[in-house]
C-alpha cells in the first residue's frame, strides 16, 4: 500500500496564493486598468508566487525575487502605486504617510528592528483610518468597511504582534549584506504568524484595488 504524506498547512495556504494570483492575472487580461491598479496587483501576484517573510529572510522558492532586497523593493513601489492611486480615487494627501512607513519598513527589514515595523503599521493605520472617512462621507459603506476592517486589524493583531518579536537586532551595514538572499523553508510555524496578514494583503489588497480603478 502506498503511504501518503498528508497535505501541510503551508501546501493549503500557498495553493490558495497561486489559485488567487492565477485569477488576478486574468483579471488583469480580461479589463482595462490604470497603471497604478496594474503595478500594485502585478507585485502583489508576483509576491503570491513568491512569498518571503523579509524580517527573517525566508522564502518558499529560492530566487531573486524572493530576496528581501528584491520584494522589499517591489513592495515600495506597490505602495506608492497605492498611495496614487488612493489619491486619485480620494484627492486626500497619501504619499507622506506612505513614504514614512516606507522608511521604517526599510530600517524594520535591514536592521532586524521589530519597533520600527510598529511604528510603520501605525502609520498604515493611519492611512486606513483616513479613508474610511472618506468612504463614510461618500456613502461608499463596503470600502468604508473594508478600511476600518483594515485599521482594526493592524491596531490589534499586527502591530501587537511586532511589539513582542524576539529578535536581535542588528546594524545597517550588516543588514544590507543579508538581505540579497533567503533561506528556503516549509516549516509552517515560521510562516503561521505572517500568513493571516500576507493573505490578506496579498488578495484582499489586490481585489480592492481592481475594485476600486
Amino acid at each position: 500500500m502506498v503511504k501518503h504524506n498528508p497535505i501541510s498547512m503551508l501546501e493549503v495556504w500557498y495553493s490558495v496564493l497561486i489559485v488567487h494570483a492565477i485569477l488576478a492575472m486574468q483579471q488583469l487580461y480580461d479589463a482595462r486598468h490604470n497603471l497604478d491598479v496594474c503595478i500594485f496587483a502585478i507585485v502583489n501576484i508576483i509576491s503570491s508566487i513568491c512569498p518571503r517573510i523579509d524580517f527573517y529572510r525566508i522564502c518558499i522558492v529560492h530566487n531573486a525575487v524572493s530576496t528581501a532586497l528584491v520584494g522589499r523593493t517591489l513592495s515600495t513601489i506597490a505602495h506608492v502605486s497605492a498611495a496614487n492611486q488612493l489619491e486619485r480615487v480620494t484627492h486626500l494627501s497619501m504619499f507622506p504617510l506612505f513614504i514614512y512607513a516606507e522608511v521604517f519598513c526599510w530600517a524594520s527589514m535591514v536592521m532586524k528592528q521589530p519597533f520600527f515595523q510598529v511604528i510603520a503599521d501605525c502609520l498604515w493605520a493611519i492611512a486606513g483610518l483616513r479613508t474610511m472617512y472618506y468612504f463614510n462621507q461618500k456613502k461608499m459603506q463596503s470600502m468604508a468597511f473594508a478600511a476600518a476592517f483594515f485599521s482594526s486589524y493592524m491596531i490589534t493583531i499586527d502591530i501587537p504582534m511586532y511589539s513582542v518579536r524576539a529578535s536581535t537586532p542588528i546594524t545597517f551595514m550588516d543588514g544590507l549584506k543579508e538581505i540579497g538572499d533567503c533561506t528556503v523553508t516549509h516549516d509552517w510555524s515560521k510562516w503561521e504568524q505572517d500568513s493571516v496578514w500576507m493573505m490578506a494583503y496579498y488578495i484582499g489588497g489586490t481585489q480592492t484595488a481592481l475594485y476600486l480603478n
